[in-house]
């Protein structure tokens, strides 16, 4: 259902008589008072791609993505609110992004090593299932 719905925006992109299904974007409100108002407007946005993908995930990771997307979000107020105007959400999120990089990494070394010994011709017993 997820690929259809993907394919059918994907053929009115390249054929405008073709509607497109509004999945994307849609601004539900935004917080008029200060210090609220400096998390911006309020997004609704469906994949279905990523919410067919999401019943896979762990119930906590799913938490963990969830709550930090709000803390995210109050960090805004927050910062407005002691009168700062950067909080640098660039790069916070290169840092999530380099820390999940190597956490996968450090998580598969062992196997990593073994891997490329084995490419190397000093190992030949390792598990390549």
């Amino acid at each position: 259902m997820a690929a259809l719905v993907e394919i059918w925006n994907g053929l009115s992109f390249l054929y405008p008589s073709l509607p497109m299904l509004p999945m994307r974007g849609r601004s539900v409100g935004s917080f008029s008072s200060r210090p609220w108002s400096a998390m911006g407007d309020i997004y609704i946005s469906l994949y279905p791609f990523t919410i067919g993908l999401m019943f896979f995930t762990p119930l906590d990771l799913s938490f963990s993505l969830w709550f930090f997307h709000l803390l995210y979000m109050l960090q805004f107020a927050f910062a407005d609110s002691l009168g700062i105007r950067y909080v640098y959400q660039y790069e916070q999120s290169i840092g999530a992004w380099i820390a999940f990089g190597l956490i996968s990494f450090w998580i598969g070394r062992s196997y990593f090593w073994q891997m490329i010994r084995k490419i190397m011709g000093f190992a030949s017993n390792i598990d390549d299932s």
